[in-house]
C-alpha cells in the first residue's frame, strides 16, 4: 500500500518540482519518527478496523534536497 501512494504520489508531485523518496513502514508503539530539523511534516491519522493508522508526508523543493 505504501509503495502504491508514494508512486502515485510521485507522478502528481513532479509538476511542482518535488521529489518522493523511498517510503518507510514503521509498526508498534513508543517509537520516534525524526525529520531534518528544516521540514515541518504533515501528519493524516485514520483509524481503520486494525486500529490506528497515521501517514507522515514532509515536502522539499527538489532544488533544496540536492544541495543537502
Amino acid at each position: 500500500m505504501t509503495n502504491i501512494l508514494a508512486g502515485g504520489a510521485k507522478a502528481e508531485l513532479e509538476r511542482y518540482q518535488l521529489s518522493v523518496s523511498l517510503p518507510s513502514v514503521v509498526i508498534g508503539e513508543d517509537h520516534e519518527i525524526r525529520f531534518p530539523h528544516e521540514v515541518t511534516p504533515i501528519r493524516i491519522p485514520f483509524e481503520t478496523d486494525w486500529g490506528p493508522l497515521s501517514i507522515e508526508v514532509a515536502l522539499v523543493a527538489v532544488a533544496e534536497a540536492i544541495e543537502a
